[in-house]
């Protein structure tokens, strides 16, 4: 089986529930996320609707998609190039991107459902697709588990500062 381990895949027992959901999730911090929701501006509240239209989509579609047909879908281009930079700052990317991004993990941060990292870099791409945002997939091994992680590059620069961490999969598009 495999479990989200900080966004990522981590290989397990086969004792651990493939639907388990993350923890965290009180009547409390639900109950947060809607004033939070609410005390949003309504260009905000929009991006908000689309991009949970969006995830849904991911969601809908991850299991039954193979990776090259979902970059496609959320147009993100699949590059096998380890040659990107990891950048802390986003001040790079324009302001409406920034914002955008920051909808997106806000979102996604709150999504009922393990190992998010992939559904993540499809949402945030295809908010961000005017800039050509590439998908980056890697492995990494950590106290004797393979974990997988997925995130964005835009211009070169990636958008993960653990990208570094991980060895990038060689991409097989068919």
């Amino acid at each position: 089986m495999y479990r989200a381990s900080w966004g990522c895949c981590v290989r397990t027992d086969s004792s651990t529930p493939l639907t388990e959901r993350r923890e965290g999730r009180t009547p409390r911090r639900i109950a947060a996320a809607i004033r939070a929701v609410v005390t949003m501006s309504w260009p905000e509240r929009r991006e908000v609707v689309v991009v949970c239209f969006v995830a849904l989509t991911c969601e809908c579609t991850i299991r039954s998609l193979s990776l090259p047909q979902l970059a496609r879908l959320f147009r993100v281009h699949l590059v096998e190039d380890p040659t990107y930079g990891a950048v802390d700052d986003l001040d790079l990317l324009p302001e409406w991107a920034r914002a955008r991004l920051r909808v997106a993990r806000r979102v996604m941060r709150n999504w009922p459902v393990e190992g998010v990292c992939l559904r993540h870099s499809l949402v945030a791409g295809q908010r961000l697709r005017t800039l050509q945002p590439v998908l980056k997939v890697g492995v990494a091994r950590r106290n004797g588990a393979v974990v997988a992680h997925a995130w964005l590059a835009i211009d070169g620069l990636n958008l993960d500062v653990f990208a570094d961490e991980y060895h990038v999969l060689p991409m097989v598009l068919r």
